[in-house]
């Protein structure tokens, strides 16, 4: 599985934060990490996973980005995070590349007109890295983007609290 958390610093928005009763500021964070997942999702697919190779990935079956998953954590002292992630085996090859020997199993090769046994065998690999998850994280953006929903959600609730 390959996980990767965001710390989002919003010491700035603890005062807001701290006007809201419990449920209230748990409506917040889960609207706000919410939408926050949607867009980071929504930014692999058009930025990372959709174009041609071998920069990026493409969408080949569509497995990858359909298991692209955002969670929110508890909030910190200092901020909340969030962490994105993906349970598709070969999403950490492609995240961060792999050079190595790998096993292959026999299997049967199939030819227009004819089928061949071939054996078990060891194949060395150098597959290069093109990170899809990294890029939206460290994008100071896209940080900047996530910090303006957690805005906007807090001021909803106050403005809705007065």
């Amino acid at each position: 599985m390959s996980d990767f958390q965001i710390d989002i610093n919003a010491s700035h928005l603890k005062d807001l934060f701290d006007r809201l009763e419990g449920t209230q500021q748990a409506r917040v964070v889960k609207r706000a990490m919410t939408q926050s997942g949607k867009y980071l999702h929504r930014w692999i697919v058009l930025n990372r996973l959709k174009g041609r190779r071998p920069r990026y990935l493409d969408v080949v079956s569509g497995r990858l980005y359909s298991s692209i998953t955002a969670t929110s954590l508890e909030p910190t002292d200092t901020g909340f995070q969030i962490r994105i992630g993906t349970n598709v085996e070969y999403a950490p090859t492609h995240e961060f590349g792999f050079r190595g020997t790998v096993g292959v199993r026999s299997h049967i090769r199939k030819r227009k007109k004819s089928l061949s046994l071939v054996r078990a065998h060891s194949r060395r690999m150098n597959i290069r890295k093109r990170p899809f998850i990294r890029p939206a994280i460290e994008s100071r953006t896209n940080q900047i983007k996530i910090l303006s929903i957690f805005t906007k959600h807090l001021n909803e609730q106050l403005a809705k609290k007065q």
